[in-house]
């Protein structure tokens, strides 16, 4: 089932870790968008519906950093959020500013004192690192006890703030405040510590290659979030695919890690709160929504008929 926190943690104000944490599966997808001036007459973004014997369900595809400017969102999305009593999440983001969580985070983030990252990473990969890090003016010895996976999430975070994102307007987290203001109830797919391990559960060479095309990616993150600024603004299916899954071609495994496997697991969720008597809006990355393998096409294979609205 469907976990549901027994009571609201304490909020704290978002740290470095917070955005690294936040940005889980931002590196390897270029998930980000600055999307200033959105119309929310005439945009339609990204959301889709189905009905069931007992209820709607609402699926927002999320862009999990935005700016200030983004909102208000199009009216669609307004309508199906105060049509839902419960909003479904990926993760409870408010453990993501918990110290603890933070604390493991490093701990899985970080080599012991006799191993060190370029140890680690074929000798291309170190390549282009060091010379990332000389761009940058970051001395490499900053890098070399971080994990390749942390070290790809540091990097993206680092590139993230240089563009004025701010994972505090993102789409996940804006309705995730605005549930727990309105007293609607918050459901997660995930625990978070289990949305850690999602890269910290990597092996090496899974690891290395996230970080070689989060390189890679990092080169072309501001003509990526061009493209995914138009592509969500219009709903455009197929042109959110050709940049978010672009990354994933080269990288089946990573794919079915970060994606189809927790899509499955998801289904398996969704079909519970089927029988239930409430609206539900369920927001995750559009990542999960878009192409094969995705939520939608997974809920279609089964029978549903889901519409993009």
């Amino acid at each position: 089932m469907i976990r549901n926190p027994n009571a609201r943690p304490q909020r704290h104000k978002p740290s470095v870790f917070f955005v690294i944490t936040f940005t889980l599966l931002l590196a390897l997808t270029g998930l980000v968008s600055p999307l200033e001036g959105l119309s929310a007459e005439s945009d339609r973004g990204c959301l889709w519906s189905f009905k069931t014997n007992q209820n709607t369900i609402y699926l927002l595809g999320s862009m999990h950093l935005f700016k200030k400017e983004s909102y208000p969102m199009p009216l669609a999305i307004q309508r199906a959020y105060a049509d839902s009593k419960k909003l479904v999440f990926e993760t409870d983001m408010e453990k993501m500013a918990d110290p603890a969580m933070q604390a493991m985070l490093l701990v899985m983030g970080m080599y012991p004192p006799d191993q060190n990252l370029f140890q680690n990473i074929p000798e291309e990969t170190q390549a282009m690192l060091r010379e990332k890090l000389a761009k940058g003016g970051i001395p490499p010895e900053y890098f070399s006890r971080f994990k390749p996976w942390f070290c790809a999430l540091t990097l993206t975070m680092t590139e993230l703030v240089r563009l004025g994102l701010d994972p505090r307007y993102g789409i996940d987290m804006h309705y995730f405040q605005k549930a727990k203001s309105d007293d609607k109830e918050t459901l997660f797919f995930e625990s978070f510590e289990d949305h850690l391990k999602l890269l910290a559960g990597m092996d090496q060479e899974e690891q290395a290659s996230f970080l070689s095309q989060t390189l890679k990616d990092l080169d072309i993150i501001e003509e990526m979030a061009s493209r995914l600024l138009s592509s969500w603004r219009e709903g455009d299916v197929d042109g959110l695919a050709a940049v978010l899954l672009k990354s994933f071609r080269d990288h089946p495994d990573i794919m079915e890690r970060l994606l189809i496997e927790r899509n499955r697991n998801w289904l398996e969720k969704i079909e519970d709160l089927m029988e239930q008597p409430d609206n539900v809006l369920i927001v995750v990355g559009v990542g999960h929504l878009i192409g094969e393998g995705s939520l939608v096409d997974f809920l279609r294979d089964n029978g549903f008929k889901v519409n993009q609205k």
